[in-house]
């Protein structure tokens, strides 16, 4: 169970692939830090953003990692040595949860599609040492990565018509807005 939380807990306050420090509910979650890019694929008059995996590492790591998540009936919960993979179309964060010096690994696997002018985040999986994680927790990850996404466009101020994950990068391509 307390593993459980700690997940939701690594989720809410940083979400698998789009990350914020932890702060107020009325605070607006914090945008993935990406580069535009000229893509091969992006036709005139259209835009793209390109985000590596080892951009979305960085940020979790020092964002979210290592940091006070929430408290838990066995203490404090942290996580940390995060790792995202961006393959063949999947979204994939690995990381080790902590609390009260136990220790067990997080998985969580899920693809960004572009759906109504926006990306649009599946979680398909989440694991916490090798066990999954109820649909409904995996809904409320979803929903913590979904904000950072929608804030990222928000930001950029796209209107997505495409999404393409692979060979180590996540690609938005559409319109600006």
């Amino acid at each position: 169970m307390w593993m459980v939380l700690a997940v939701l807990l690594v989720a809410l306050g940083g979400g698998a692939y789009f990350y914020s420090q932890t702060a107020p509910q009325s605070a607006q979650p914090a945008p993935i830090v990406a580069t535009a890019a000229p893509v091969s694929t992006a036709r005139p008059g259209e835009v793209s953003v390109r985000v590596t995996e080892a951009e979305l590492t960085e940020q979790l790591n020092t964002q979210v990692g290592g940091k006070p998540l929430g408290d838990t009936p066995l203490g404090p919960a942290t996580a940390r040595d995060f790792s995202v993979k961006l393959q063949n179309g999947q979204v994939r964060t690995t990381g080790t949860a902590q609390i009260s010096g136990a220790s067990a690994p997080i998985e969580i696997a899920g693809t960004v599609q572009a759906a109504g002018g926006r990306p649009v985040v599946s979680v398909s999986d989440a694991k916490v040492s090798g066990v999954s994680l109820p649909s409904a927790t995996r809904q409320q990850i979803e929903r913590a990565m979904q904000e950072r996404v929608d804030a990222t466009v928000k930001q950029r101020g796209i209107t997505v018509t495409s999404v393409t994950v692979a060979n180590g990068e996540m690609t938005l391509t559409g319109s600006p807005s």
